[in-house]
């Protein structure tokens, strides 16, 4: 009678070897959803980067007006307008169109009670 050692040493022995056109498939497919993921990070990065472009410029345009209230309503147009660009570029995706128009709504109010 076999021990349980030698019992999973031979089951193992039965499992057959993966063959090399499965492991360049493997190999592949890795390849694959790694340059997506990268791809993906790479878009994400770059948004955030032009976001915080704009955001500094937009904070330097404002530092230039003579008063406090056209300063905080130049801020807040700009606010706005982001919003709408991110809407209108994701006009196919109902979901992201309804978060960010409950974002610019939310921006309203807070300019109201400001």
């Amino acid at each position: 009678m076999e021990s349980p050692t030698e019992q999973g040493e031979s089951s193992e022995n039965n499992a057959a070897p993966a063959t090399t056109a499965e492991t360049r498939q493997d190999t592949a497919l890795i390849d694959q959803v790694f340059t997506m993921f990268k791809t993906y990070r790479t878009s994400q990065l770059e948004e955030k980067g032009n976001q915080l472009e704009n955001k500094a410029a937009i904070e330097k345009q404002a530092t230039e007006f003579k008063y406090k209230g056209n300063r905080k309503q130049f801020e807040f147009n700009a606010e706005l307008d982001e919003i709408l660009s991110h809407i209108l570029s994701s006009a196919g995706e109902a979901d992201k169109v309804r978060q960010l128009a409950n974002q610019a709504k939310t921006t309203i109010k807070k300019r109201q009670d400001s």
